[in-house]
């Protein structure tokens, strides 16, 4: 019995390979194929070619006859459905890429492309698809430049006036005789012994008497013995490149540091009472015309003035520009307390500084000389720092909770050198006993011993010569004070006797003969006791150093836009285009994959 297939209507577009010549599909399948002799239980469909000519797939499936179980499809069967749909799927892959950078060619934004497209010349497009190429690699260096150019994170700094009123710093004064003499005898030992042997000694040191012969071996202390004398080839080995290591002690300083480290080592408290008193001191303090008192001041000890005092008041607010919106002081320097030998000069040091921070007149401040008017006129510097990346600034809330201080370079320095010293060499730095107390008690003695005084010297020259010890950048907000400086003679004779009156009110009827016995009616000596301090906005005008960015991101983008559409013609939104070709590309990538994968799937399904 024959079995015949009727043959499908076909879909409009549609056409079978063998209508052309009237082929029956069975024949179709067996030449195609290679299998003769189809069987009448073979079920036979055909798929018929497409509008674009590819391949029609014929599907054969034999029917079990007269009870015949069915088999799977021989595997020469099976290889030949599998190799032409991985086929297909590579050829349609391929024709739809083709069609979507085609159509992105017709009307392509960048420059040259369309030229490539259009072109049937093969000369034409090659040198059109060199000069497109030699474009972009052009617009990839010019971009690299500017990319260069924003990440060296260039920055500019901005001069600015601006009119305020302005919060009056803070003062700090120190007298530079660091013992009074009347308390001599209730030092210790040690001390008494230096300042009673002392006279002779330095004024030999200061003619250089000690190389002299006519003087006494008795004169010229033998310093062998000292155990804060520390070898010369230790300096040589400390300081290799330095003057440190070739230039002997001066002996200036030789007298001077012996008596501070023996004064360092005494307790603050009989410190703070053998120095010199604000109260003992203060003549006249006023602020804008108005009256301040000795307990406006703070007191703190400096390990090279001894007691010093800070004037720093929040309401302290200059609204006039000139002395009479500003500070005046007037001092008693105490002359006849100062220690013959040890301290050379006469006079106060005078630090002036952001209210709240810590002052070091070791290492800053101006020296005022006695029988003088000082005159300080002030101009506010504010600084403002743009941070990393631009460069570092201190962020200074930790140090303040950590040390309970306002943030200044110098501070965070000090503290610093301080822990390096306490860690290394298991003593303190007595040259700055107020950071003992900002720090905290150590239990550790100031350094005395000859290991102490090694490693001291050379942990500070470690710290000097190596910078990154410490991470201590400037504030990124701060306040300064440049200041102009001038001065005159002052008081005059007469005008100094009625002030030795003023004195006569502060101190006891004995210390107040003793000063007229001592300097008489007529004496310049008693004219260099007094010193007046004016310090003063010389305008309300501050300045205002602002950093910014040389070269900001908004430059940046602008730049890269002109540079994209210099080279390559490209705007905003023909790099949108661009994106979209490439997001096409991917999914038609990705469409071939499932179309593969889906048939791989069914083809699974039939041969079982």
């Amino acid at each position: 019995m024959e079995h015949h297939s009727r043959k499908p209507a076909l879909p409009s577009g549609w056409s079978t390979l063998t209508d052309s010549h009237h082929h029956d599909p069975y024949q179709e399948f067996s030449s195609r194929s290679g299998i003769n002799n189809i069987e009448p239980n073979f079920n036979l469909s055909v798929k018929y070619a497409d509008r674009y000519g590819n391949m029609p797939q014929v599907d054969a499936t034999r029917i079990p006859h007269n009870g015949e179980q069915a088999h799977e499809d021989s595997p020469r069967q099976a290889a030949v459905g599998h190799d032409e749909t991985t086929s297909q799927i590579k050829t349609r892959r391929r024709r739809d890429i083709t069609r979507v950078l085609s159509k992105y060619a017709e009307k392509a934004s960048l420059n040259g492309v369309t030229f490539i497209g259009a072109s049937k010349n093969p000369y034409v497009k090659t040198i059109w698809s060199i000069l497109l190429a030699a474009a972009i690699g052009a617009m990839i260096y010019h971009l690299y430049s500017l990319l260069s150019s924003f990440l060296e994170y260039k920055k500019q700094t901005k001069v600015s006036l601006s009119f305020s009123s302005l919060q009056f710093p803070a003062v700090t004064v120190c007298n530079i005789n660091i013992l009074r003499k009347s308390m001599v005898n209730e030092t210790s030992k040690e001390i008494r012994e230096y300042v009673e042997n002392m006279t002779t000694r330095v004024m030999l040191d200061r003619l250089g008497a000690c190389s002299d012969s006519e003087y006494d071996e008795e004169d010229c202390w033998d310093e062998s013995d000292d155990t804060s004398v520390v070898d010369k080839s230790f300096y040589d080995q400390t300081f290799p490149d330095s003057w440190e290591s070739e230039g002997q002690q001066s002996s200036f300083t030789d007298v001077f540091d012996k008596f501070r480290n023996l004064m360092n080592g005494q307790p603050l408290e009989k410190r703070q009472k053998w120095g010199h008193q604000i109260e003992d001191m203060l003549l006249h303090c006023s602020f804008a015309g108005k009256k301040c008192y000795a307990k406006n001041f703070t007191h703190f000890i400096s390990g090279t003035y001894g007691n010093c005092f800070t004037l720093q008041y929040s309401k302290f607010i200059s609204r006039k520009a000139g002395p009479d919106g500003g500070l005046e002081l007037v001092f008693f320097l105490e002359n006849h307390e100062f220690l013959e030998g040890i301290t050379t000069g006469s006079g106060i040091h005078v630090v002036i500084h952001e209210q709240k921070t810590t002052p070091f007149p070791e290492d800053e401040g101006i020296a005022i000389a006695p029988a003088t008017q000082t005159i300080i006129g002030m101009k506010q510097v504010q600084i403002e720092r743009l941070g990393s990346p631009y460069g570092p600034c201190k962020a200074v809330n930790s140090f303040e909770k950590k040390y309970n201080v306002t943030y200044t370079r110098t501070t965070c320095q000090k503290i610093c050198e301080q822990n390096l010293i306490r860690s290394k060499c298991n003593c303190t730095d007595g040259k700055s006993p107020n950071l003992n107390v900002i720090m905290g008690p150590a239990d550790l003695e100031p350094c005395k011993s000859t290991e102490q005084i090694k490693c001291f010297t050379k942990m500070t020259f470690d710290f000097d010569s190596k910078n990154n010890l410490c991470d201590c950048d400037g504030l990124c907000r701060e306040r300064g004070f440049e200041q102009s400086i001038s001065s005159r003679q002052w008081p005059s004779l007469s005008f100094s006797r009625v002030l030795v009156e003023t004195v006569c009110k502060n101190v006891s009827n004995d210390t107040c003969d003793l000063l007229k016995e001592r300097f008489g009616q007529s004496s310049w000596e008693l004219v260099e006791n007094f010193i007046k301090l004016n310090i003063y906005y010389k305008d309300l005008n501050y300045e205002l150093l602002k950093e910014s960015p040389d070269y900001e991101m908004v430059n940046l983008w602008s730049d890269i836009g002109g540079t994209i559409g210099l080279w390559i013609g490209l705007s905003v939104l023909g790099v949108c285009e661009l994106l979209f070709l490439l997001v096409q590309v991917l999914i038609k990538c990705c469409d071939g994959g499932k179309r593969k994968q889906a048939s791989e799937s069914r083809h699974t399904v039939n041969s079982r």
